[in-house]
């Protein structure tokens, strides 16, 4: 007997973006955030209209501009709903983290050599973790506006991490292996080998009372 299963279709579009971000969800506000080139949009998903645009940067060639060249493409996003914010990772390795209550944007940190791939928020929106092409992963204090500590060991580009219990940092990367990072002594633990090839992303879950990692790669 085959199983059928119910399909699903494309409803409608709306908001032409060109974009090698993520988007992000705003639960306080129920709008969708959306990176288009060096900008941010809010939307309305419901209505499918614009809300508003975050940007900081200047036109190039306009007077304020610094550099005749194009601005740098954003690459990562992530909101924390306990703080409303929203942090901004970009191809250069610079991270802004805006404050939605004042469209305001309140931090800019600069710790990585190249393209920002991961950012979370802690619980508390107090720190935030970010992951690079560069291998490296910082954790970030919103308090003192300052880095805390980098994390190396990992031989290519992160691709996803994840806080757990807020005691712990899990992490893959296009070397293919996870590992489970202390934050206590703010050292690695663990390391396992994940898949051959690259590992892609990371999904953590909670399964017969047991917590489980699934990740997908190159070699499924």
């Amino acid at each position: 007997m085959v199983k059928s299963y119910a399909r699903y279709i494309q409803d409608s579009v709306f908001g032409v973006i060109s974009t090698k971000s993520n988007l992000v969800y705003n639960s306080k506000s129920n709008t969708v955030y959306a990176s288009a080139l060096d900008s941010v949009i809010e939307w309305n998903y419901k209505t499918q209209t614009k809300i508003s645009v975050i940007c900081d940067t200047p036109t190039p060639g306009s007077l304020n501009a610094s550099s005749l060249l194009p601005p740098p493409e954003i690459t990562r996003l992530a909101y924390s709903p306990f703080a409303n914010l929203l942090a901004i990772g970009s191809s250069n390795g610079d991270i802004k983290v805006w404050d939605i209550s004042t469209s305001s944007l309140i931090i800019k940190f600069q710790g990585h050599k190249s393209a920002v791939t991961c950012l979370e928020f802690d619980t508390n929106g107090t720190s935030l973790i970010s992951g690079s092409n560069d291998s490296t992963i910082i954790i970030w204090d919103l308090i003192s506006e300052s880095g805390l500590i980098k994390f190396k060991g990992h031989r290519n580009a992160i691709t996803s991490i994840y806080y757990y219990n807020d005691n712990y940092l899990i992490s893959t990367s296009k070397d293919g292996m996870i590992k489970i990072w202390d934050l206590k002594i703010n050292q690695c633990v663990e390391t396992h080998l994940a898949h051959n090839g690259e590992s892609w992303s990371m999904c953590v879950f909670n399964h017969e009372n047991k917590d489980m990692i699934l990740t997908s790669g190159l070699n499924g």
